[in-house]
């Protein structure tokens, strides 16, 4: 398939699922697509699809749960209208050119498990100010994966972090130019496989309480500014796979059990 998608596409009022994932479609996406009541899936992805998201984006989605758009050319804010499909559970966003900040209506989106923001230009609100979208999303409890590296965030992680889904599996925030330091808290986040923060601006030294991440195997902090002791509670990281420490400041770079 090739194309744009025709606008009487929209006049398909009772399709459950739309799959045009990977063909070669351009042009936008019809704004009569967001007002599809019984629609629960969508996959656009791998497309040439650029534009806007209409301002009303997900109002008219009430049974969403599943939305890919990756890869594709779509630019614009992400609207904060998307925090009304509060039946979403995949949100995909990544690869395209999303622009502004990262709504804290996200937090709305209970059901969440799978946000996938990665490698657009979002922003924070304000220039160092705390990254305020990852404490709305300590309300969706079901939140397995998280992505939102390759963005110019230029934030700080917040203390609240740590109170992220304990199902959390995938945190990935790296080239994102985050400053100041890793909240203690982290250690809260006990279920964490991948914890990828490398390439930001990171300070301060690691906190002991990594430790407690007992199911972590992909961990790295590479290419930041960190400083102090390794410290020795990352030897009790038993299932660790992969370790990436270099290009920090540390003042040695010798674990002791």
């Amino acid at each position: 398939m090739a194309g744009v998608i025709p606008n009487e596409m929209g006049n398909l009022h009772t399709l459950q699922e739309l799959d045009l994932g990977f063909n070669n479609i351009t042009g936008s996406i019809p704004s009569t697509f967001f007002n599809f009541s019984i629609l629960r899936r969508v996959n656009m992805a791998y497309n040439y699809l650029s534009g806007h998201l209409p301002s009303n984006t997900g109002l008219g989605l009430p049974n969403l749960e599943e939305l890919y758009l990756e890869k594709n050319e779509l630019s614009g804010p992400i609207p904060d209208s998307i925090g009304n499909a509060s039946k979403l559970i995949v949100l995909d966003l990544s690869y395209n050119s999303f622009s502004g900040r990262i709504p804290d209506l996200l937090g709305n989106l209970r059901n969440l498990q799978k946000l996938n923001l990665a490698e657009n230009i979002l922003t924070s609100k304000s220039l160092h100010s705390e990254l305020s979208f990852l404490s709305s999303l300590s309300n969706c409890r079901s939140l397995a994966y998280l992505r939102f590296n390759g963005n110019p965030l230029r934030g700080r992680l917040p203390v609240s972090i740590g109170n992220l889904s304990a199902s959390l599996e995938e945190l990935y925030a790296f080239d994102c130019k985050i400053i100041g330091n890793i909240p203690r808290g982290i250690g809260n986040l006990s279920n964490l496989i991948g914890l990828i923060l490398q390439q930001n601006e990171l300070t301060g030294a690691i906190p002991s309480e990594i430790g407690r991440l007992k199911h972590l195997q992909d961990f790295s902090l590479a290419s930041n500014k960190l400083q102090g002791h390794i410290p020795n509670e990352i030897c009790h990281l038993e299932r660790l796979s992969y370790l990436y420490l270099l290009e920090n400041g540390f003042l040695d770079h010798c674990l002791h059990a």
